[in-house]
């Protein structure tokens, strides 16, 4: 269905002309040339610093999960079984999860993964004493 040109007018030709407005103004600055309304041109650019976010936009979709029921595990075995350091195996971990350092880290917290290495450690180690 068609749509009525004076309702396509009225919808959106007011934009239209602002935006047209402002294009003239700012093409009279680039040459040089005298503002007719400096105040009204002033007002726009404000307006326009007002739209700018303070902080970026989040990311759409959910946070990345990881999955903790294996993580200790996993992290355990890369330090014992593969012999990597605390930090090259979280490192790792947060390349193969997509996540960041950061946030394995808290997840590490949550899942109690040093209390489970320092169980492991002893089992494998029984004179050892931390």
């Amino acid at each position: 269905m068609a749509r009525n040109s004076k309702t396509a007018s009225v919808q959106g030709g007011l934009g239209a002309e602002q935006r047209g407005w402002l294009y003239r103004q700012a093409e009279r600055i680039e040459r040089g040339e005298p503002i007719e309304d400096c105040k009204l041109v002033a007002a726009c650019v404000r307006a326009f610093a007002d739209r700018i976010p303070d902080a970026p936009k989040r990311a759409r979709g959910q946070a990345p999960r990881i999955p903790r029921a294996t993580l200790a595990l996993d992290y355990a075995h890369l330090i014992l079984s593969k012999g990597m350091t605390k930090t090259a195996a979280r490192e790792s971990l947060a390349q193969s999860h997509v996540v960041s350092i950061e946030a394995l880290k808290r997840a590490l917290k949550q899942c109690n993964a040093d209390a489970l290495l320092r169980t492991l450690v002893a089992r494998r180690e029984p004179n050892r004493t931390d």
